[in-house]
């Protein structure tokens, strides 16, 4: 907080996406809240296999990629 009653979110992260609203100190009514959506590139890409127990030749083998970004990724390459 300072003179403006701003609040100031430096080196803004993921974890700071959600809904923020102001309030007077002493008073009840609260602000509308606004929505903060913090964009952000994939990381944490992964790939997971679907099926248990051995897999062997002629079975069939689901394998999905996920990553964690906003906006969600779309597109995926397999290599």
């Amino acid at each position: 907080r300072d003179r403006n009653n701003e609040l100031l979110l430096q080196s803004v992260r993921r974890e700071d996406s959600g809904r923020y609203s102001c309030a007077v100190d002493g008073h009840t009514h609260i602000s509308p809240a606004v929505q903060l959506n913090v964009m952000y590139s994939p990381r944490s890409v992964s790939v997971l296999i679907n099926g248990s127990g051995v897999i062997v030749e002629g079975d069939s083998v689901t394998l999905n990629c996920i990553s964690d970004s906003n906006p969600p990724a779309l597109n995926f390459s397999w290599f």
